[in-house]
């Protein structure tokens, strides 16, 4: 079963956001795909500061209350 335009772009994204998140830049994911650079360039970049935004470790503090 051949995969559609949409379909290639929605793994392609997917891939890349997971990518993100291990710590690779936007522009190593932007070179890899380049068909689709234009469009993903926003949507990493929002993918990429939202991961910052949430990112959470907790302190000492709650982590011995999680232990308790």
């Amino acid at each position: 079963m051949e995969m559609g335009k949409s379909e290639e772009f929605d793994i392609a994204l997917d891939t890349c956001i997971n990518r993100i998140n291990r710590g690779e830049s936007i522009e190593a994911c932007l070179v890899d795909y380049p068909q689709y650079a234009r469009q993903m360039e926003t949507l990493l970049t929002v993918a990429a500061r939202s991961q910052r935004a949430y990112a959470f470790t907790p302190s000492s503090v709650a982590k011995s209350a999680a232990r308790n």
